[in-house]
């Protein structure tokens, strides 16, 4: 047999060359893609796998402000209601493995708390500490305690009850971050001795402040802190979740992974919190350290827990994504064969992504089906706390419909909630609110300003009967994508009222008969002083001065007192009559010319007032002049000035009166205007005064539908400012 062509030989080589040179670029390729699908997948998996790390760590932290939402929203919260509450918004699948409460109790509030608590059959209950030796012994006497005062569930737990945690230092700075910044603390890791293993735990403290009181400032919490909302978890719970072969399953399905947990505020040496081992090991994963996590195939992400950041690095459990393996052996083989195969590995790998993206789809698709049931067992506790809330709590619709009415509102107004919701909100109101509340609600969807809204105001309300009684309420507005909605939380304050009823009644009678007795001495005082009984020695006139004037400041005080009483009982008659600005500046004047000497300050009126008419009772509105006049002189230095101004404003008229005094203390300027209110410093309390004047000056001005208010003034003092309707507009009573 003869040698084959050479052109036949040629393309043989050439065929075979091709053929090789296919094979071999579609190998490379499919070992390229391969490889590539694989770390993708890993990325999408571990992506998925933190999320749901992260919705369990929001809806823990969600589960602990509900607490505090329990005791802020309480005015009392028994340990029977905590303990049926922690078990309904924290069931047996969470990661806490207790909810406490941690009260702040006042030296002399240990022995009342010691003894409720073993009212309620904690028979050996008392406050304890650490001694150095370890040994829990009773806590010491100090100022203050914060102890484990009720936790859920007490089995398992009990040798945590009573435990000051402010006689531990790590604790103690732990409770000072959460009360001075308001918002969640978590500690760092602790050792759960309740647990054998995976006993790694954090802890969450959320501060509970006084309801209805202000926090704005660090001086505001620390004075207004009741204690703390304290949680107990599981770093094995909140990083694994379920154990279950379901809980497996959803979480790990064509993915093997290892999650490595780094507290990031920890020295680099000490950040390792915890690691979830992936359960196709047959050993745990090892530890490792921050930098060795992040080397080779990896994605890391940052949780927040409270106020601190974890790290959550995922890796694969195999020690390469990219070590794939081909089939070596069929490189040498047959150029069509191996073609073919390779060719058949291309269209499988196709086919094979294509059944990793359903799989992905479908699990997609039973995590959306899963969050929704959360989500509705989520409504469900939301509407359990609504339902048994002490307060009255009614939702409305931007029409003032009622879409919501739970039972303390049914038991507040006497209807039922069948019977309001689908209603105008306006049916629970008396006159003339009934008729013009449909006119806020326009108004306030036209302008956006909201005058009502946030604030905590004392109105009335009207019961099925048609009895109309006072409420106290606090209205927030709530926004979603379909509709503007209204919540009030209200409360029937009619036992309050008659009980300030009573006080006042009293405050009067023993005001009137002082009144008299009081007149007789200073008249009697004042007889003596003009020499009724003829000239007295120098010491016994120094001490007759003294009486006479204390005689004096006790009169003003009881007529204060009284003023204040018919103001609030709406006794006070006013004399409401229009009249010329001009003639109340003239009695205000006449006023200055005894300040001016007693105190050597100098009033100017530097522009003459308008000629405009207001509507008012001149006495009254002379009364309020003088007590901003004589305020100012007080705390005015020896040879200041005063101004007194009227201009026009906003179609009414502005009446300041401004001096250079030292000014309203940051600490005072939010309760200024109530009653007995004085400042705390001493210089102010040697001024002298009742604390009533500018109560009583308020109430005046509100009664003539005019407001009163206070600036501060440039370059130092104060501006009081008295803004009072025209005639056309003003609002005359009797």
């Amino acid at each position: 047999m003869g040698r084959l062509e050479r052109k036949d030989r040629t393309l043989i080589v050439l065929v075979l060359a091709a053929g090789l040179g296919l094979a071999v670029a579609t190998y490379l390729s499919v070992v390229a893609q391969k490889s590539d699908g694989l770390v993708e997948r890993f990325l999408r998996h571990a992506d998925t796998r933190i999320d749901a790390v992260d919705r369990r760590i929001v809806g823990e932290t969600t589960i602990l402000r509900s607490i505090v939402g329990l005791f802020q929203g309480s005015v009392r919260v028994e340990r029977l209601s905590f303990s049926a509450f922690a078990s309904l918004v924290a069931p047996g699948g969470s990661s806490f493995q207790a909810l406490e409460w941690i009260p702040r109790i006042e030296r002399a509030e240990r022995r009342g708390y010691v003894q409720s608590a073993r009212r309620d059959g904690l028979a050996g209950f008392r406050i304890t500490e650490r001694a150095p030796s370890g040994k829990v012994i009773e806590a010491g006497v100090r100022d203050r305690y914060f102890p484990v005062y009720y936790v859920e569930p007490l089995e398992g737990n009990e040798g945590a009850v009573g435990f000051d945690l402010a006689s531990n230092p790590t604790r103690r700075a732990a409770l000072a971050k959460a009360r001075d910044s308001g918002k969640l603390v978590t500690s760092s890791a602790i050792k759960l001795v309740q647990l054998k293993e995976n006993n790694t735990g954090v802890l969450l403290f959320a501060p509970i402040y006084q309801s209805g009181v202000s926090t704005a400032t660090i001086e505001g919490k620390r004075r207004n802190l009741s204690g703390f909302a304290l949680g107990v978890v599981r770093v094995s719970s909140l990083i694994g979740g379920d154990s279950g072969q379901a809980g497996k399953a959803a979480r790990d399905i064509s993915a093997n992974l290892d999650l490595y947990v780094f507290d990031k505020v920890r020295a680099s040496g000490k950040r390792l919190l915890y690691v979830h081992s992936s359960p196709a090991r047959s050993a745990p994963a090892p530890d490792l350290t921050l930098a060795a996590a992040q080397t080779g195939t990896h994605l890391t992400r940052s949780l927040f827990v409270g106020d601190r950041e974890w790290l959550v690095v995922a890796r694969p459990d195999a020690p390469s994504l990219t070590n794939y393996r081909a089939w070596e052996a069929w490189v040498q083989g047959i150029g069509i064969l191996i073609i073919t195969a390779m060719l058949a590995g291309y269209f499988h790998s196709n086919a094979r992504r294509a059944q990793v993206i359903t799989a992905l789809v479908e699990q997609r698709t039973a995590e959306l089906s899963q969050a929704t049931d959360e989500l509705g067992k989520s409504e469900a506790r939301h509407r359990s706390v609504v339902e048994n809330a002490v307060d009255g709590i009614v939702s409305i619709d931007s029409q003032g419909i009622v879409t919501a009415f739970n039972a303390a509102a049914e038991e507040i107004f006497g209807h039922t909630a069948a019977e309001v919701t689908g209603r105008n909100v306006n049916m629970l109101m008396p006159d003339p609110f009934h008729r013009e509340h449909d006119g806020y609600l326009r108004r306030y969807r036209q302008s956006g300003v909201a005058n009502i809204i946030g604030k905590r105001l004392e109105v009335e309300g009207q019961r099925k009967d048609g009895s109309v009684f006072p409420l106290d309420i606090s209205i927030s507005e709530t926004n979603d994508t379909e509709r503007q909605m209204f919540t009030g939380i209200v409360r029937d304050i009619t036992d309050r009222k008659q009980a300030e009823m009573a006080k006042n009644e009293f405050v009067s009678i023993v005001s009137h008969e002082l009144r008299t007795p009081l007149t007789s001495i200073k008249g009697s005082l004042g007889l003596i002083q003009g020499g009724a009984l003829g000239a007295l020695p120098e010491k016994v006139k120094s001490m007759t001065d003294i009486a006479y004037a204390n005689c004096e400041r006790l009169v003003e005080l009881i007529n204060d007192i009284l003023d204040m009483e018919k103001i609030e009982s709406g006794k006070m008659d006013f004399q409401m009559q229009p009249m010329e600005i001009e003639s109340l500046f003239s009695a205000v004047m006449q006023i200055t010319e005894g300040l001016e000497e007693a105190y050597e300050v100098r009033f100017e009126f530097p522009d003459k007032p308008h000629t405009r008419s207001v509507t008012g009772d001149k006495d009254r509105l002379v009364q309020v002049m003088s007590n901003l006049l004589s305020n100012a002189a007080k705390f005015s230095a020896p040879g200041g000035t005063i101004e007194i101004t009227c201009e026009k404003r906003n179609g009414g008229l502005r009446i300041s009166v401004s001096d250079r005094g030292s000014g309203i203390p940051e600490e005072f300027k939010d309760r200024i205007f109530q009653k007995f209110s004085q400042a705390d410093q001493s210089d102010t309390r040697a001024k002298g005064g009742s604390g009533l004047g500018l109560s009583i000056s308020k109430a005046i001005v509100e009664q003539h539908g005019g407001v009163i208010g206070y600036d501060d003034r440039a370059g130092g003092g104060t501006t009081f400012v008295i803004d009072l309707p025209e005639v056309s507009s003003a609002n005359t009573r009797h």
